[in-house]
C-alpha cells in the first residue's frame, strides 16, 4: 500500500516501503487522538462539505485554508521513495519536523497510522520548538492542553463534535467544536443548579456555530459542572470530617479553578481576534481573486462589442465558484460561453427597462397634459372624467407612448394633437359607460313621455362636461344583462333611466365592509352617485354592480310616499324631504330616523342580517318630519374638504385631491376674489363630488318616549312635540295646569302615517275582494239563480 504525503514546504512522499510504520516506536500504537486520518490530503479536502439530508453545512476551517494559502509555495516533483527518510535516525527526523508549521505536523499526522504515532508519542518536543517558532502568527498553546490536541483544535475541519454537522468553529472557551443548534441547547449559567460550582465552570456567550459573536447570555458544558460539583462535595466532605489541611485544599481549588476560567477567557479573546484577522485576510484575498477574474473576462467580452453596463452587471452577478486561482486560457475558453450568455441577458433586461422608463416618462406627460386639460373644465365635472390610466389607453396617446424614439419637438407635436380630441373622447367615453349601467338595470318598458322630455331638458340645461363623467366598464354581479335599447329609443330616452330613484349601484369592494360608518361605494343613486367613483380600482377590475336589495327598498319608500316607482325621479324624491324608520331594527334600540338614500344604505349594510331579508318601512308625518329635521345635524358633505370655485380653477391645483376647500371657504373665495355679495351655489361655487367622506349621525327616537303629543295653549305657530311625560310637565310649569286633559289642553299627532306592512296588508284585502267578485261573477253566468253560499258571500 502506497502512501503520498505533501508539506506546505512543496516536498512530498511516498511510502511504499512502509518505512514510516518502522520509524513509529512499537510502544507508541495507541490511536490517541480523536480525529481519523485524512488520505491525500489537499486544499480541495479542507473545502469538502457534509452530505445532510437538512441542509449542506461546510465544514471547511477557513483558519486552516488561509494559513495553508498564505505559507504556500512553488510546485516541486514527487519523491518516487521514502527509503531515504527511513535511513535517517529518529532525533534527525524530529529535528528537520521541528522546522515546519504546526499545521503541517497535523497534516503529517492525520496521513497514516504510523505517522500519527510517531507525531504523538514523544514529540512533545517537536511541537513546542513548531508552535515557537510561529509563536507570532498563532495563538500559544494553553498550559493545559496538549500541542496535538491544540493544533487539532486550530486546524480540524469544522464539524461538531456531538452532532456530525458542519458549521462548527472552535469554542477555545470550552475546547469544543459546537453547532448552533447545539450550541443553544446547552444550559444556561443562570439556571444552574449550583450557582457556586457554575461559578467556577468555564462559560461561553457564542450562539452561532460558525461565527465569534456573542450574545448576552452564558453557557456551560454540564460535564464540566458536574466535575466541579463532585470535587466540591468532595472538599466539603473532607472539611466536614475536619481532615488537616482540608480548608486549605479547598482555598487552593477555588483560586485553581477561578484561574483556569480567567486563562480561558483571555485565550478565547486572542484565538477570536486571530480567527477574525484570517477571517479578514481571506475575505481580502477573495475580493482580489474576484477583481483578477472580472477584469480578464471585461478584457475579453469588451473586444466582442458588448455593452459596458451589461458586462458590469453580469460579471457582478456570476457566481463565486467560477472564479479559479489560475485562470488559464483554457479556463478561459470554457467560461467565455457562460459569461456571454448572461451578457446577453443583461443586455435584453437592460434595454427592457429602458423601455419601460421611456413608457413611464410618456405615460406621465399624457398624464400632466390631461391633468392641465381636466382643470380647464368646470369643477362640477372633475369627478366624472375619466382616470388617466383609461386616457393613456386612447388610441392617439396609446400610439404615443408606444411608439419608438423620437425628438422632443415631435412628441409635443403629437402631443397637443392628442389633447385637442379629447373633448370627443370624453364624450364618447361618458356615453359608453352611461348606457352600461342602464343596461345593469331590470328590464322595463319604454320610457314615457313625461320622463322622456324631463331627461331631455335636464341635459341640455346641463354644462356640457356633466355628461363627461366617468364609469368603469362593469358587470352586474346579481343581475343577468340585458339586451339593448330598441334602435327607435332615443339616446336621452335611454339615459333617462339613470336619473330614476331606483338606479341604485354599489362598488363590488364595499361588500367587505357593511358597517355602518362607511358609506363609500355603498347606494349609489343614478349617474351623479355612481359616475364619481366609476375611477375605483375596484370597479376597474370587477365592474360597477346593480344593487338589487337597494333598488327594493328604493321602491317600497316610493310606494309610501305615493310616487309611481317606474317613473319617480331621485331629484323629486328629495324634493319631498321625507323621513323614515326601519321596523326591522331591533326594538330595545331606539328609532333612527333616516331619508330615503340613507335607507338604501342601511338596506346594503344589512344584507348578512337575517332579519332584514325585506324592507319594512315607516314613514313619518310632516309634523314629526319637521320636528326631527330640526334637529338634525347639517349634511356631512358640508363640511368636507370638496368644494371648488365655479369661475377659476384655484381649487383644482394639478388635479390633487386636497386643492379642494370647504363650503365656508369657498363662499368666501367668491366673495373676496370675485366680488359676489351673494355667492350662489352650483353657479358661483360647487361641491367636487368624489369618493363619499363621512356619514350623517342621524337622530335617534326612543320608542317608548315617542314626541307624539302637542300644547294646544301654545301659540298656533308653535310645532314643539314632546312626550307624554313631558308634555304634562310643560302645561304644568308653562301654563300652571297641574293636570292636563288630552283633547284640549294637548292633543296627540299621528307619528307614523303609514307603512310596508300596512300597504301589504290593504294590497292583500284587495286582491281577496277581487278574487271573491270575480268567482261570484263566474257562478252567476253560469247558474240562473243565486246560491245561498253567493248571497251570503255578498252580505
Amino acid at each position: 500500500m502506497s502512501t503520498r504525503t505533501r508539506t506546505t514546504t512543496g516536498l512530498a512522499f511516498v511510502d511504499t516501503a512502509g518505512v514510516l510504520e518502522l520509524l513509529a516506536p512499537s510502544s507508541a500504537r495507541a490511536d490517541t487522538l480523536p480525529e481519523h486520518p485524512f488520505m491525500k490530503l489537499r486544499v480541495e479536502d479542507l473545502m469538502t462539505e457534509t452530505a445532510n439530508h437538512e441542509r449542506r453545512r461546510s465544514v471547511a476551517n477557513w483558519q486552516a485554508v488561509q494559513v495553508l494559502r498564505a505559507l504556500r509555495t512553488g510546485w516541486r516533483p514527487t519523491m518516487k521513495t521514502f527509503g531515504l527518510l527511513g535511513e535517517f535516525p529518529l532525533d534527525i527526523v524530529y529535528e528537520i519536523m521541528q522546522h515546519a508549521h504546526p499545521m503541517d505536523l497535523y497534516h503529517l499526522s492525520q496521513t497514516c497510522r504510523a505517522m500519527r504515532e510517531l507525531l504523538t508519542v514523544g514529540a512533545g518536543a517537536v511541537w513546542a520548538a513548531s508552535f515557537a517558532r510561529h509563536s507570532e502568527t498563532m495563538p500559544p498553546c494553553p498550559p493545559d492542553v496538549p500541542p496535538p490536541q491544540w493544533a487539532t483544535m486550530l486546524f480540524a475541519p469544522h464539524r461538531c463534535q456531538q452532532c456530525g454537522r458542519g458549521a462548527a468553529a472552535m469554542d477555545f472557551t470550552l475546547l469544543r467544536r459546537l453547532c448552533s443548534k447545539c450550541l443553544v441547547t446547552l444550559p444556561l449559567v443562570e439556571t444552574a443548579e449550583d450557582e457556586f460550582a457554575a461559578s467556577l465552570v468555564p462559560r461561553t456567550y457564542r450562539e452561532d456555530g460558525d461565527h465569534y459573536f456573542e450574545y448576552d447570555d452564558g453557557r456551560y458544558l454540564p460535564a464540566d459542572l458536574q466535575a466541579v460539583i463532585q470535587a466540591v462535595a468532595k472538599h466539603r466532605q473532607s472539611m466536614d470530617q475536619k481532615m488537616p489541611g482540608s480548608e486549605l485544599d479547598f482555598e487552593r481549588y477555588k483560586l485553581e479553578r477561578h484561574a483556569l476560567v480567567a486563562s480561558r477567557t483571555l485565550q478565547s479573546t486572542a484565538c477570536r481576534v486571530w480567527a477574525e484577522k484570517l477571517g479578514q485576510d481571506a475575505s481580502q484575498a477573495r475580493k482580489a481573486l474576484d477583481k483578477h477574474f472580472a477584469r480578464r473576462i471585461r478584457a475579453r467580452l469588451s473586444k466582442a462589442g458588448h455593452h459596458p453596463a451589461d458586462l458590469e452587471k453580469a460579471i457582478a452577478e456570476l457566481p463565486a465558484s467560477m472564479s479559479v486561482p489560475r485562470l488559464t486560457r483554457r479556463k478561459l475558453e470554457k467560461i467565455i460561453p457562460i459569461v456571454e450568455r448572461a451578457v446577453v441577458i443583461c443586455m435584453e433586461e437592460r434595454i427592457a427597462e429602458e423601455r419601460y422608463a421611456r413608457m413611464r416618462e410618456r405615460r406621465a406627460r399624457v398624464s400632466q397634459a390631461y391633468t392641465a386639460y381636466r382643470g380647464s373644465t368646470l369643477p362640477a365635472t372633475w369627478a366624472y372624467h375619466p382616470s388617466s390610466c383609461s386616457v393613456a389607453q386612447y388610441a392617439p396617446f396609446a400610439e404615443l407612448v408606444h411608439s419608438p424614439d423620437m425628438e422632443a419637438e415631435e412628441f409635443e407635436r403629437r402631443l397637443r394633437g392628442a389633447v385637442s380630441l379629447l373633448p370627443q373622447f370624453v364624450r364618447d367615453w361618458t356615453r359608453e359607460r352611461m348606457h352600461h349601467m342602464v343596461s345593469l338595470l331590470p328590464a322595463a318598458s319604454a320610457p314615457s313621455s313625461s320622463a322622456a322630455s324631463t331627461a331631455s331638458s335636464a341635459s341640455a340645461g346641463t354644462p356640457s362636461s356633466s355628461s363627461s363623467a366617468a364609469s368603469s366598464s362593469a358587470s352586474c354581479q346579481s343581475c343577468p344583462a340585458k339586451p339593448p335599447a330598441p334602435a327607435q329609443v332615443p339616446d336621452a330616452a335611454i339615459l333617462s333611466r339613470l336619473d330614476l330613484a331606483t338606479s341604485i349601484y354599489h362598488c363590488p369592494v364595499s361588500r367587505l365592509n357593511r358597517s355602518p360608518d362607511e358609506i363609500i361605494g355603498k347606494g349609489m343613486v343614478g349617474w351623479d352617485g355612481a359616475g364619481p367613483h366609476l375611477n375605483c380600482a375596484g370597479v376597474e377590475s370587477e365592474g360597477l354592480c346593480f344593487d338589487r336589495r337597494g333598488y327594493d327598498a328604493a321602491r317600497g319608500l316610493l310606494e309610501l310616499v305615493g310616487l309611481d316607482p317606474d317613473t319617480a325621479l331621485a331629484r323629486e324624491f328629495d324634493s319631498l324631504n321625507a323621513r323614515f324608520v326601519c321596523a326591522n331594527c331591533p326594538t330595545d334600540g331606539p328609532y333612527d330616523v333616516l331619508t330615503w338614500r340613507e335607507c338604501v344604505i342601511h338596506m346594503f349594510n344589512t344584507a348578512e342580517d337575517g332579519t332584514h331579508r325585506a324592507g319594512d318601512w315607516r314613514l313619518l308625518s310632516e309634523p314629526a318630519a319637521n320636528f326631527v329635521r330640526r334637529r338634525e345635524s347639517h349634511p356631512a358633505f358640508k363640511y368636507e374638504h370638496a368644494w371648488a370655485c365655479n369661475h377659476c380653477a384655484v381649487h383644482y391645483a394639478n388635479g390633487r385631491a386636497d386643492a379642494q376647500v370647504t363650503r365656508t371657504q369657498a363662499i368666501k373665495h367668491a366673495r373676496l376674489s370675485h366680488n359676489i355679495e351673494r355667492p350662489v351655489q352650483n353657479l358661483d361655487f360647487v361641491y367636487v363630488a368624489g369618493f363619499a367622506g363621512m356619514p350623517r349621525k342621524p337622530v335617534g327616537l326612543r320608542r317608548a318616549l315617542l314626541p307624539e303629543y302637542k300644547c294646544s295653549r301654545c301659540h298656533k305657530g308653535k310645532t314643539t312635540l314632546r312626550a307624554h311625560e313631558s308634555a304634562l310637565h310643560h302645561l304644568r310649569n308653562k301654563h300652571g295646569i297641574v293636570s292636563g286633559i288630552l283633547g284640549i289642553d294637548f292633543e296627540k299627532i299621528e307619528f307614523f302615517t303609514t307603512s310596508t306592512a300596512s300597504l301589504a296588508s290593504a294590497a292583500s284585502d284587495g286582491t281577496q275582494s277581487a278574487t271573491a267578485l270575480i268567482a261570484l261573477s263566474v257562478d252567476s253566468s253560469a247558474d240562473d239563480g243565486m246560491s245561498s253560499a253567493s248571497s251570503d258571500t255578498l252580505n
